[in-house]
C-alpha cells in the first residue's frame, strides 16, 4: 500500500521493536557500534520494499538537473542478509541495465552484479566497497544503504536534536581511509534511520552533507529521500521515492539474483509501484 503514516501517527509497538533491532539497543545500552549496526538493517527491512525512484545530479550549483535517471528498486532482508535489486528505466540509454546488491555465497560480504542488455548476463564486481559512486553521482554505495563500511574507532557524540527529534551522534573512523578522515552520522532514536551524516577529508575538512527524509509507511519507517551536497564541487544528488509498497506477500529470493537480473523490469510485482508487467508506466502514476 503507498499510503503514508504521519510521524505522530506511528505506532508505538513498531517504533519499540524497531530500537530493539540489531543487539537491543536501549538507552543503557548506546554502544555506538551496536547503533552504526541497528541503523544499516533498518534501512533494509525485513519485509519486501519495493519503490520507484528519480536519481538527479546538479553540478556546480546549478539549479535545473545536469542529469536525471529513473529506477525501480526492490529490497528484502533474508535469513542470509540484505539484498537490493536495481532496474532502470530512463534515460533510453540505460534502459534494461539492472544491479543487484547481495551476499556473497563464498565468503557472505555484500557483492555487486551489473547486468548489461548488450552482454545479456550479469558480471559480478567483487568486493563492493561502500564509498563506490552510485552511478556518476555523489551518492556511495554507502549513503544509499547498499553497502556496510568497515570502521574503527566508533565513538558516541552524545545525543542531538534534529527537526523535533532526538539522534544520537556517533563519529566513526572510516577502516579504509583513502576518501574520508572521519564520518559523523545522526540516527534517529524513534526509527533508528540516519536523519544526517557528514564526511570529512583527509585533511579534516568537510567535504560532504547527507540528509536524509522519511515518514512511516504501512507501519515501517521508510527513507523517502536523500540529497547529498559536495560543499567543496558544490555540486548535489537527489534520491526521490517517488512510489512505496511494501507487499505483504514479500518477494523469492530467486527473482533477487543475479540469474534474474536480465528479467527484473518485466517482473508483476512492479505494478503495485506504477509499473506494469511488460515494464510501462502506468499512466496515472508517471509523475
Amino acid at each position: 500500500m503507498n499510503r503514508l503514516l504521519t510521524r505522530n501517527n506511528r505506532r508505538i509497538g513498531t517504533l519499540f521493536a524497531l530500537v530493539l533491532m540489531a543487539g537491543a539497543v536501549t538507552a543503557k545500552e548506546r554502544d555506538p557500534a551496536r547503533l552504526m549496526a541497528a541503523m544499516q538493517d533498518a534501512m533494509v527491512p525485513g519485509q519486501s520494499q519495493l519503490t520507484r525512484v528519480a536519481v538527479s545530479l546538479y553540478r556546480d550549483g546549478a539549479q535545473a538537473p545536469t542529469r536525471t535517471w529513473q529506477a525501480l528498486v526492490a529490497r528484502q532482508r533474508f535469513d542470509d542478509g540484505p539484498r537490493t535489486a536495481i532496474a532502470m528505466m530512463a534515460p533510453e540509454a540505460a534502459r534494461g541495465s539492472a544491479m543487484l546488491t547481495a551476499p556473497r555465497p563464498d565468503d557472505g560480504d555484500i557483492g555487486l552484479w551489473l547486468f548489461s542488455p548488450s552482454e545479456r548476463r550479469a558480471r559480478q564486481l567483487a568486493p563492493l566497497q561502500a564509498d563506490r559512486h552510485f552511478l556518476v553521482t555523489d551518492f556511495n554505495y554507502g549513503d544509499l544503504g547498499l553497502a556496510k563500511r568497515r570502521f574503527v574507532e566508533p565513538r558516541l557524540l552524545g545525543e542531538e536534536i534534529i527537526d523535533g527529534r532526538k539522534t544520537w551522534k556517533v563519529e566513526v573512523a572510516p577502516a579504509d581511509d583513502w576518501y574520508y578522515s572521519r564520518i559523523i552520522t545522526w540516527i534517529a532514536q524513534d526509527t533508528m534511520l540516519p536523519l544526517k551524516r557528514e564526511y570529512y577529508d583527509r585533511a579534516f575538512r568537510l567535504w560532504k552533507v547527507v540528509e536524509v527524509r522519511d515518514a512511516v509507511v504501512d507501519d515501517v519507517p521508510t527513507i523517502l529521500g536523500m540529497q547529498v551536497h559536495d560543499v567543496q564541487t558544490n555540486s548535489r544528488s537527489d534520491w526521490t521515492v517517488r512510489a512505496v509498497s511494501y507487499d505483504g506477500r514479500g518477494v523469492d529470493k530467486a527473482d533477487l539474483s543475479a540469474a534474474a537480473l536480465g528479467e527484473l523490469p518485466q517482473q508483476p510485482f512492479w505494478q503495485v509501484v506504477g509499473y506494469g508487467h511488460d515494464g510501462h508506466v502506468a499512466a496515472a502514476l508517471a509523475n
